[in-house]
């Protein structure tokens, strides 16, 4: 269900557990101490650092008003799971167009300073870019690297 996801969402935002043990005696859910977080405007302090080193801010950003939604406590103001799949990849296609660009700006950097784009092929030069778009269809959106 739409809640549950977004409590996944925020175990992969923050890389803690459900119920996380606080300094006091009492167990504290994950999504209180998020949602918390994010109505004191500190959610970048409760985010895993592997999440910071990752992603962009707005990215995460996105990510987040999505759990948030997800979570609402009113189950009819949620969104359903075809709009956070519809969501997700708006912002899958987003990082994509951002590591693609980022590419082939590197390809113009090489190019224009060891052969030349053009010396290069047409066939050579639609070949990296087709890798590049197979990459980005290949990359999750949070990294699994961790």
């Amino acid at each position: 269900d739409v809640h549950s996801f977004g409590v996944l969402i925020v175990e992969l935002l923050t890389g803690q557990k459900p119920i996380r043990s606080t300094d006091s005696e009492e167990d504290k859910s994950l999504v209180g101490y998020f949602l918390e977080a994010m109505k004191e405007n500190r959610l970048f302090d409760v985010l895993d650092a592997r999440v910071l080193k990752e992603a962009r801010e707005e990215e995460i950003i996105t990510v987040a008003m999505l759990a948030k939604r997800c979570l609402n406590m009113i189950g009819k103001k949620r969104p359903t799971m075809k709009e956070v799949a519809f969501e997700l990849a708006g912002i899958r296609a987003s990082i994509g167009a951002s590591i693609m660009q980022h590419n082939c700006d590197d390809i113009d950097f090489v190019a224009g300073h060891s052969t030349g784009l053009s010396e290069i092929g047409s066939s050579s030069a639609g070949s990296i870019l087709n890798s590049v778009a197979f990459s980005v269809d290949a990359d999750p959106l949070i990294s699994n690297k961790w």
